[in-house]
């Protein structure tokens, strides 16, 4: 399934989309999705890579809005 057919799929039933894929922006248009991405860049897919931010996650959780990208260190 390409990214944009996903991010139209999630934009159905979810308000965030959550990925680790550094180059979704350069790849989509995420203004034309009516959901709000979030990118977690962490080294790896790895649990602990990605355990270590979601405390960052929680305190900007209230940054988050759709049709916009919020990165997460």
């Amino acid at each position: 399934m390409a990214n944009g057919q996903l991010l139209r799929r999630a934009a159905a039933d979810f308000d965030v989309f959550i990925t680790i894929d550094r180059h979704i922006e350069s790849q989509q248009n995420l203004a034309a999705h009516d959901i709000a991405v979030v990118l977690l860049r962490v080294r790896s897919n790895d649990f602990a890579d990605v355990e270590a931010v979601i405390p960052k996650l929680f305190d900007r959780w209230g940054e988050i809005a759709k049709r916009q990208l919020l990165v997460i260190d």
